[in-house]
C-alpha cells in the first residue's frame, strides 16, 4: 500500500469511527472494575509470527493472575491494521486496549477515541514509578497522557568491524561527523574498489539533518514547513550528491534487509532504528555495531528516542480498569517481559530494562547500551507527523534524486521542494 494511499485510507477510518462514536453516545456507559463481575477484554495489535506468540503467551500469564478476566486478542499485520480497525468500528466490535503507532495518535486522541490514562497512573493502576519521563512524555498529546509506550527505539548507524579490521583502516569510534564519514568513506573505497560503497543508504535522512540546525522538518500544527531558511536543505541535498559522486553511497534498489549491500558484504554502513541490530547480526552471522548518525560539526543535538508503539485505552471501553491493568501489566511485570524479550523495542521501566539487558546476548547488549546512551543524548522527539506528510517525504526523495542524477541544481530542488510541500500541507491541514 503506498503511504498517500494509506493518509487517506486513515482519514476514512477516523470518519467511520466518528460515526460509531456518534451512535454510542447517547448510551451512559459506566466503568465495571475487574473484580466485579468476569469480564472480557478485547486486544487488537499488529506484527509479526513470534510477537503472536509472545502477546498471547503473555495473555494467558495474565488471565491465570487475573480471575474473571478472558482476553479476546487479535492480531493483523501492519499493513491490514488501519483497514481492520475500521471494519471492527463498523461492526461496533471496538477493541478495549489497542496498538497505536506514534503517527497516529494525536489525531485518534483528539477526536475523543482514546482514553486519557493519567488518572490511572495517579492511583497506581498503571505504575510509573521505575519509568524515566524521557519514555513517558511522546504518549501525551497536550499534556495529557494517551499512550504507554511498549519499546523505545532510536535512529542509528549501524557498521561492521569486521571490514576495518581486514583492511586496517582506523574505525569509527562512538560518533562521527559527516566530514569524518566522507574521509572514511574514501579510504575505504580506495582500499575496496569501486563495487564497494561504504554508506548503505536509499538517502540521508533530512528530518534529522534539520534538527541539527535547530528546527524541524513541519511546524508545530504541520500547516508548514518547521525551517525557514531554504539554504538548509541545499546543503543537504549538495551533501548526498557528494557521496553519491564519490561512490561513497550506493543503493542496493531492495527494500529487503537480506539483499541490502550491508549484508552482502558490499558496504560498511548503513542507518536503521536501533532494534533492528539483532537482525542484520543475524543476517550478517556475527556482531555488528551501533553509533548514532553522522555529527553536524558546530550543530545541535539531532538524536531522540521513539516509541516503537504504544498500547491506548478505547474511550468507549466498558472495562477502563481492567483494560489500565493489562497495560501495567506488560509494563511493570517481570514473567510477562522475560517472555516478550523487548520484542517490540527496549522496555521502559528500568527494573526491566537492566534484566533483559543482563540476559541478552552480545548483539541484544549493544541494543540495550544504545538506547542507555541515546537516553542520556538526545533532545525531544518532534511532534507526529501531520496529515500529507508521506505526500511531501516522498517529495523529498523525488527531487534528491534529481539531484543526484544531475537532473536538477540543489538550489532549485530545495525551492521547489518549499512550494509543492508548503501547498500540500496547507490543503491537507486547512
Amino acid at each position: 500500500m503506498k503511504k498517500y494511499a494509506r493518509t487517506r485510507i486513515f482519514i476514512m477510518i477516523l470518519a467511520c469511527l466518528a460515526l460509531i462514536v456518534a451512535g454510542c453516545a447517547d448510551k451512559a456507559v459506566e466503568e465495571q472494575k475487574t473484580e466485579d463481575a468476569n469480564i472480557t477484554l478485547k486486544v487488537f495489535w499488529w506484527g509479526s509470527e513470534d510477537r503472536q506468540k509472545r502477546t498471547e503467551a503473555v495473555i494467558k500469564l495474565f488471565e491465570e493472575q487475573h480471575p474473571g478476566v478472558t482476553i479476546e486478542g487479535t492480531t493483523v499485520p501492519l499493513s491490514a491494521y488501519w483497514d481492520q480497525l475500521a471494519m471492527k468500528a463498523a461492526d461496533q466490535d471496538f477493541p478495549d486496549v489497542l496498538q497505536m503507532d506514534y503517527s497516529m495518535i494525536s489525531d485518534y486522541s483528539m477526536r475523543k477515541l482514546l482514553e486519557p490514562l493519567d488518572a490511572f497512573v495517579e492511583k497506581g493502576t498503571i505504575n510509573l514509578s521505575d519509568v524515566d519521563s524521557v519514555y513517558v512524555n511522546p504518549g501525551k498529546i497536550n499534556h495529557a497522557l494517551y499512550g504507554i509506550s511498549l519499546g523505545v527505539n532510536a535512529p542509528a548507524l549501524i557498521y561492521d568491524p569486521k571490514v576495518f579490521q581486514q583492511t586496517g583502516i582506523k574505525g569509527p569510534g562512538q560518533e562521527i561527523t559527516y566530514d569524518q564519514l566522507i574521509e572514511t568513506g574514501k579510504q575505504l573505497k580506495a582500499e575496496l574498489g569501486d563495487d564497494f560503497y561504504p554508506l548503505d543508504a536509499e538517502m540521508l535522512d533530512f528530518s534529522y539533518y534539520i534538527r541539527q540546525k535547530g528546527a524541524t522538518l513541519f511546524s508545530r500544527g504541520g500547516k508548514a514547513l518547521g525551517y525557514e531558511n531554504d539554504q538548509d536543505l541545499t546543503d543537504f541535498f549538495k551533501l548526498q550528491k557528494t557521496l553519491v559522486n564519490e561512490g561513497i553511497m550506493g543503493f542496493s534498489g531492495s527494500k529487503e534487509e537480506k539483499d541490502s549491500l550491508f549484508v552482502k558484504g558490499d558496504s560498511a554502513f548503513s542507518p536503521i532504528t536501533s532494534n533492528r541490530v539483532i537482525l542484520y547480526s543475524q543476517l550478517k552471522g556475527r556482531p555488528i555495531r551501533m553509533m548514532p548518525l553522522p555529527l553536524l560539526q558546530g550543530g545541535e543535538e539531532g538524536n531522540y528516542l521513539k516509541p516503537s508503539q504504544f498500547f491506548s485505552v478505547s474511550s468507549y471501553s466498558k472495562h477502563k480498569e481492567a483494560a489500565a491493568e493489562f497495560i501495567d501489566f506488560f509494563t511493570n511485570d517481570t514473567a510477562a517481559n522475560e517472555i516478550l524479550q523487548g520484542e517490540r523495542g527496549v522496555p521502559i521501566a528500568g527494573k526491566i530494562r537492566k534484566l533483559l539487558a543482563e540476559q541478552a546476548g552480545e548483539s541484544g547488549k549493544e541494543q540495550y547500551n544504545y538506547i542507555e546512551y541515546v537516553a542520556s543524548h538526545n533532545k525531544p522527539i518532534d511532534p507526529p507527523p501531520p496529515r500529507g506528510a508521506s505526500k511531501v517525504n516522498n517529495l523529498l526523495l523525488r527531487l534528491g534524486k534529481q539531484v543526484n542524477d544531475g537532473l536538477k541544481t540543489p538550489e532549485a530542488a530545495s525551492q521547489q521542494f518549499r512550494k509543492e510541500a508548503t501547498a500540500t500541507l496547507a490543503e491537507m491541514n486547512s
